[in-house]
């Protein structure tokens, strides 16, 4: 089973990690770009000016944007609207997404506010000011959407852009009916909304061939790489599915091939434990070899002839200060011979010794192989097994032939008879 492929990079812009958030100041660009002087965008009147004097200096423009705060005059708005927008289309030029955004925000705020009727002193039915142009409205949503796009705003774009494509939809559609619908299709791509981009792309284009518009190949090559990111992700879910359909059929053929060779594994901890509880390098009892092609429905007879690899510990409980050794890779049919040469050097002075889970010691001879010992263990009519440890380990043990194994096995005989409690 082989894994997919690598992803391709993600579609659309991606977030500068240290992007201030979606809702930037517009006061704060206004001042930081000198406008604040311009009394068009003043917050607040100059200090030195006193509007109570009668002989006092007159300011012609400030009146006038008294006259727009006071009057609500839809002509100064129209201009207040234009005058934001060329700006902000300028930064945008220039790529200064962040300064043309709050550009674009304060033209919303005219738009926002004019859309909603003043009741404070109208009469009871008072309508909100239509004077300015759709598509003025229009134009800045669509600009603003763009910014937000450019700066990772996706779920803002998309906002934006739902105000263009509203129904009904104009026919044949606009430009910015155009920009709304593959912006939005970027920006749900960017947020891993694939089949919602797709649906989106598939709008845009039927909205083309409705109105033969042939003159733009972008939809299409959007459309493609969000068709390869979907077909690259459902190979991604494929393959883990089946890798953990794999892994649990691997598990169960493992288990049923440890109870058939007499190893009885504990419930009071899991198995296969985890890995952040074994040593490092450890690997607990294993296939040799697992094939890669293997149906795994196949796994639990078929693998029962694989041999196994145990980790385990050998204890020195009579060396003048006991010890334990661990051999990672103990194959079930190594001679013992081989591992007691190894652990002491030579293969007559020693004896391993392994102890069932009902207390008997069994003698490993020197010619035997531990899938031999377990076979006896399986086969014999007691019902007895081997326990395996909780590190999916087996435990052996060193003795030095003479009295001091003869001690050992009579301590073990003695404390294996006495009541559990």
């Amino acid at each position: 089973m082989n894994p997919p492929p690598a992803c391709s990079p993600p579609i659309g812009p991606s977030p500068s990690p240290n992007r201030p958030a979606e809702d930037v100041a517009g006061d704060e660009l206004i001042k930081a770009a000198g406008w604040d002087n311009i009394p068009l965008f003043m917050k607040d009147l100059p200090q030195d000016l006193n509007l109570s004097d009668p002989n006092g200096h007159a300011n012609h423009s400030i009146e006038a944007l008294q006259a727009l705060i006071y009057d609500e005059d839809d002509d100064e708005k129209l201009r207040s609207l234009e005058a934001l927008k060329a700006r902000a289309n300028e930064l945008f030029k220039y790529r200064d997404y962040r300064q043309a955004l709050g550009f674009y925000k304060q033209a919303v705020e005219i738009l926002e506010k004019s859309a909603t009727p003043d009741t404070t002193d109208s009469e009871p039915g008072a309508k909100a000011s239509t004077n300015i142009p759709q598509q003025l409205r229009n134009s800045i949503y669509s600009n603003r959407a763009a910014c937000h796009l450019a700066l990772g705003n996706f779920r803002s774009c998309l906002t934006d852009c739902a105000k263009l494509l509203s129904p009904p939809l104009p026919e044949p559609a606009t430009s910015l009916v155009r920009k709304s619908f593959f912006r939005s299709a970027k920006a749900l791509a960017s947020l891993g909304r694939w089949e919602e981009a797709l649906d989106c792309i598939d709008q845009l284009l039927a909205t083309d061939q409705r109105d033969q518009f042939t003159d733009d190949d972008e939809p299409e090559k959007l459309k493609k790489d969000i068709q390869q990111q979907i077909a690259h992700r459902q190979a991604e879910r494929r393959y883990k599915e089946l890798a953990e359909v794999r892994r649990k059929c691997l598990e169960k053929a493992l288990k049923d091939t440890l109870q058939s060779r007499g190893v009885f594994i504990p419930t009071h901890s899991p198995f296969p434990p985890p890995e952040s509880s074994l040593p490092p390098g450890f690997e607990p009892v294993h296939f040799e070899e697992i094939p890669l092609e293997m149906e795994p429905a196949r796994m639990t007879e078929s693998m029962k002839e694989i041999p196994l690899i145990y980790p385990v510990y050998v204890f020195r409980p009579k060396d003048e200060y006991p010890t334990r050794d661990l051999i990672l890779r103990w194959h079930e049919d190594d001679l013992i011979s081989a591992h007691l040469e190894e652990l002491c050097d030579r293969t007559d002075s020693h004896h391993l010794y392994l102890i069932t889970f009902k207390g008997r010691i069994l003698k490993c001879g020197n010619n035997l192989t531990l899938r031999k010992i377990l076979n006896s263990v399986s086969k014999s009519s007691s019902g007895d097994y081997l326990r395996l440890g909780d590190e999916g380990n087996l435990d052996f043990f060193l003795l030095p032939i003479g009295p001091l194994e003869k001690e050992w096995i009579e301590e073990t005989k003695k404390n294996s008879s006495k009541p559990s409690r």
